[in-house]
């Protein structure tokens, strides 16, 4: 059977489009979304190299700025003696603000890896104004004070004193520089 010449024209025009249906969809397509791919890749590596290379010129402040906040919240001593300076500065912030406090106790300090965590349950009976300044200035202490849990209760029915129980924590960062002389001198006999 013999076709006609438009037969054979369409026919021949239908295999063209089939076959640059195929070649589109199996070969340059695949390769037009790779080529995207890599493009938006390149483009994201690009970004993040500018934002790291920013990190790298300012290393210097940025090391500057850590050594400070690190100097500033050391703990320079036993967790004892930073566990009595935390409750002495409480205890200031409590007296100038004139609030009572009845109880103060200390928790066991959560030793990180990167820091410690010092944490202590206080109760103190003030006016609404005394506790709210008390936890201002709590929040304003060189001692990066948290406050994790508050409880507030009425003392009794004629008094517009409050009774608080406060959660507080504080994080400090370990020296291990005098960590490692204070281990050393503990270890020394006496007279040495």
């Amino acid at each position: 059977m013999k076709l006609k010449p438009k037969e054979q024209t369409v026919i021949l025009l239908a295999l063209v489009l089939l076959v640059v249906f195929l070649i589109y969809s199996y070969i340059f397509n695949p390769i037009f979304n790779q080529y995207t791919k890599l493009y938006e890749q390149e483009n994201l590596y690009k970004s993040k190299i500018e934002s790291n290379i920013d990190i790298i010129k300012n290393s210097e402040i940025i090391t500057n700025n850590y050594k400070i906040i690190f100097e500033k919240y050391k703990i320079t001593g036993y967790d004892e003696e930073e566990l009595l300076k935390t409750k002495q500065e409480i205890e200031e912030i409590s007296r100038s603000r004139r609030l009572t406090i009845t109880k103060i106790q200390d928790y066991p300090v959560k030793d990180m890896p990167d820091y410690k965590q010092f944490q202590f349950q206080v109760e103190c009976n003030g006016t609404l104004d005394q506790i709210t300044s008390f936890i201002y200035y709590l929040g304003r202490s060189p001692m990066l004070f948290d406050i994790s849990r508050l409880k507030i209760q009425p003392v009794g029915t004629q008094s517009d004193d409050l009774r608080a129980n406060i959660t507080i924590s504080r994080i400090g960062f370990p020296d291990r520089n005098a960590s490692a002389s204070l281990e050393q001198k503990e270890g020394m006999p006496d007279g040495a």
